[in-house]
Parts: C-alpha cells; sequence; structure tokens
C-alpha cells in the first residue's frame, strides 16, 4: 500500500500534460476529454528548413505540433543551398534550380543563343537562332555568316548583307560591324533589287567611314559603281598630234589609283569626274594637282576650290593639298607625281548630292613642248 502511494505522489510531483479535447486520454487519467479538457490546438505540419529559404527537405517525414518549427511547406530538393527550391530561377549550370526535376530544363532563364554553322567556319546563320543550355553540334554563338554554305565567305573577307552589315562604310561603322580598314560588302540600296558592291573602307582616318572613290591599289576595281568620266577642248587648235586626252584611271600614287586627264601644245581643256552618290554621303576628301600656263581650276559640287600652293616646274601647277610637295619635283609635269600630303577634307561639301568635279587646265605651251597640261586627282573618299 506504502508503494502504491509513493507512486501516485510521485506522478502528482512529474505531472502529466493536460486534458485537451482530442478524444485521447491526454491527462493519464482514465478519462476521454473529462470536465478539465482544454479546446485543442490546430496541429501544423512542418519540415526541417536547414537553408533557410521557406521550403523544407522534401525527403524526410513532417512533424505535427501547434507551433511550426520549421518551413510549413516540403519540396525542397536541395536543403543546403538557399537559391535551390520550388520558386528558385533555373538557369544553365547542370542543377535543378527550380525543384521540377529537370535540370536546364526549357523555362531556364536567358539560356545562350545558338546558330547553326552548317559550312563550319566558325560564323553561324542569323535565321535560325536556337536558345538552350547544351545546344546540339554544329552551333556557334554568333549569327553574322551571310552564306552559311560556303565557308570562304566570312566576316573580314566577303562582308554580310545590308541587315546585318550596313548600306554604306559610315553605317557599318555606326552600327559598330567594323573590323578596321579594308574591303567590305556594302547592299547600299538595303532590301533593293540592286546586289551589293565590293568597297574598300577607311575605318580610321578623320573619324573612319570613309568609302573609297578611287580605290587603293590593292583592289580589282579602280572605282566602284556609278562613276563617269567627260573631256572637252575648250580652246586650241590642231597640229602637232596635241588635243584634249579623256580622263583615265592611271597608275597607283602612294597607293592609291589616280584619275588623270591631260592635253598638250596650246590646247585648254576641261574635265568632268560624276559620282553617283549611293551612299547618301556628305563629306568628301582627296588629294588634287592641276597643271596649266594659263587655266588652273577646280570646282567641286559647283564650288571653285582655292589652292593651298602654287609651284612651277616646267610648268605651273596649283596644289589643293597643303604644300605641294612631290617626290620628284625635279621632273616637268607635276600632275604624273606622287603627291605626299594628305588628302583634303571638304566637310558637307556633298550633303547627300552626287559629286561632280570639274577641272580646266591650260595650255602647256604653244605651239609644242615636251610636257603637258592636265590635273591629276587621287585618294578620293566620300563619308
Amino acid at each position: 500500500m506504502r508503494a502504491v502511494v509513493l507512486l501516485l505522489a510521485s506522478l502528482s510531483l512529474l505531472g502529466c500534460p493536460p486534458e485537451r479535447r482530442t478524444g485521447d486520454d491526454d491527462d493519464a487519467t482514465d478519462a476521454f476529454d473529462d470536465d478539465d479538457a482544454t479546446a485543442p490546438c490546430d496541429l501544423v505540419a512542418w519540415w526541417p528548413d536547414l537553408d533557410g529559404d521557406g521550403y523544407g527537405d522534401d525527403g524526410v517525414e513532417p512533424n505535427f505540433d501547434c507551433v511550426a518549427g520549421g518551413a510549413t511547406r516540403p519540396l525542397d530538393c536541395d536543403d543546403t543551398n538557399p537559391d535551390i527550391h520550388p520558386d528558385g530561377v533555373e538557369v544553365c549550370n547542370e542543377v535543378d534550380d527550380d525543384c521540377d526535376g529537370a535540370i536546364d530544363g526549357a523555362d531556364v532563364a536567358d539560356p545562350p543563343i545558338w546558330y547553326p554553322d552548317e559550312d563550319g567556319d566558325g560564323w553561324g546563320d542569323v535565321g535560325s537562332p536556337m536558345a538552350v543550355c547544351d545546344p546540339p553540334p554544329n552551333m556557334v554563338t554568333n549569327g553574322d555568316d551571310c552564306d552559311d554554305n560556303d565557308d570562304a565567305i566570312v566576316p573580314g573577307i566577303e562582308y554580310c548583307p545590308w541587315d546585318r552589315r550596313g548600306t554604306s562604310c559610315a553605317d557599318i561603322l555606326a552600327l559598330d560591324h567594323d573590323e578596321g580598314d579594308g574591303v567590305y560588302r556594302i547592299d547600299y540600296d538595303g532590301p533593293g533589287p540592286e546586289l551589293p558592291i565590293v568597297v574598300y573602307c577607311d575605318m580610321t582616318t578623320d573619324g573612319g567611314g570613309w568609302a573609297a572613290i578611287l580605290n587603293p591599289e590593292d583592289m580589282v576595281a579602280r572605282a566602284p559603281l556609278g562613276t563617269e568620266r567627260t573631256a572637252v577642248a575648250l580652246s586650241g587648235g590642231g597640229g602637232a598630234g596635241c588635243g584634249v586626252y579623256p580622263p583615265i584611271f592611271a597608275d597607283p600614287q602612294l597607293g592609291s589609283y589616280r584619275l588623270r586627264g591631260s592635253t598638250c601644245g596650246d590646247h585648254t581643256g576641261e574635265w568632268t569626274f560624276r559620282w553617283s552618290n549611293v551612299f547618301e554621303a556628305e563629306d568628301v576628301r582627296f588629294t588634287a594637282v592641276v597643271q596649266g600656263f594659263v587655266d588652273r581650276s577646280l570646282e567641286l559640287n559647283g564650288e571653285l576650290i582655292t589652292p593651298t600652293e602654287t609651284t612651277t616646274v616646267n610648268g605651273t601647277c596649283d596644289h589643293f593639298n597643303g604644300s605641294g610637295t612631290v617626290v620628284e619635283p625635279d621632273v616637268n609635269q607635276c600632275t604624273t607625281q606622287e603627291h605626299d600630303q594628305p588628302p583634303r577634307l571638304f566637310p558637307g561639301a556633298l550633303d547627300g548630292d552626287d559629286l561632280e568635279v570639274v577641272v580646266r587646265a591650260g595650255p602647256a605651251c604653244s605651239p609644242t613642248c615636251s610636257y603637258s597640261a592636265g590635273f591629276a586627282l587621287h585618294r578620293l573618299w566620300v563619308r
């Protein structure tokens, strides 16, 4: 009997859990939901949340308590990384960031863009992009190839059409598609019917974006599309085989082809050079010299240009660039020599109009002599 009393006393000291209205004998009094029972709490299911991202470890059984001791949402597929959970952002990293069961799946954010490279030249076809983390074979990360069936046509050798390159050298430069001075293929009418033309572009001088109208000596064509040349005799008679000769594309000087017109004896000539401004250029620059005993003039789109220097080399020469220095000043025809002055810049001289240069020169002498009158124009650029 004493042992029972001591046991009851011990239980009284330890205490039993309070009776709640749960349908169980919570206070071990052999009475279910007796008179001292309190209202039950709403049990909360919770899971451990070791990384603190608000989602519990989906790999363990939930706990049930009146107060949650962790996350009340499961489905965390990596409870050691707070960036990985059902609301995570899927990125290309070979990890299931949003716990949807797919690694680098279709919902990946900002995947890289890939382009097919069928000809294997390292440049892709912009018309068939694919946004995926892991591309199929023969894909590259640029879409700059304008002919994906020919590995010989790549940027830097043959430039791509207007939609990916430009309608002029200046347009290419503005679009940041340039790769320095060199040959570019330009589709000057954009989506129009005209085929692209090959043009040499100076992307560095005076801000860059210059198209060569008289090409460098390593170009096959001496002048691009749309040039016209004429010559007429303003004065002078026949005899001694002299006359006014049409302008020709002469051998290069200082790396550039020249446009040269000449006459001899007592003839005075007028030469006209026109270029159709397919690039809608505004600025022009060139090197020029005019030789004649009486008449020496040069007009640029109707404006008479004042020479910068006049020299005499067995004939009077007006130079339109700097001091008029020539490489070989002792020879008798300054129009045939290499003029080492840089091209003179005429900003806004075209303003989108066609280019027209009119030169008048002569006579060389009367009645005959061993040298001629005329002009030389080279290093001609527009922008």
